[in-house]
């Protein structure tokens, strides 16, 4: 099961955007792309990192906020073709509390 987030960095040159995706199993960073820009291009990217790194099997649960780079069709037409990005309630709020604090320190 792979979680998903994105954290904005402040640098000199103005904002920098982190996205990455963890292996909730591994407890390690599987992907993560950077960027100027706030879009689905860079949940993308992340994404795929994940997918070229660690060749999930079919099925692999992926899951995300319901931030609107996340529900853009370009992430999700990515997520289909390797991962399953579909949580029943329960599961949501437990998932949706782990990647929370995905990026918030101890």
């Amino acid at each position: 099961m792979w979680t998903a987030d994105i954290t904005d960095i402040p640098t000199d040159e103005g904002w920098l955007y982190l996205a990455a995706v963890e292996d909730l199993y591994s407890r390690k960073i599987v992907g993560w792309s950077m960027s100027d820009r706030i879009d689905s291009r860079l949940v993308v990217a992340a994404l795929e990192v994940a997918i070229q790194r660690e060749l999930p099997g079919e099925g692999v649960v992926a899951h995300s906020d319901r931030g609107v780079q996340y529900a853009r069709e370009h992430y999700a037409g990515s997520l289909a073709e390797t991962c399953r990005h579909v949580l029943h309630e329960p599961e949501r709020k437990l998932m949706g509390q782990r990647a929370d604090g995905f990026f918030s320190p101890p």
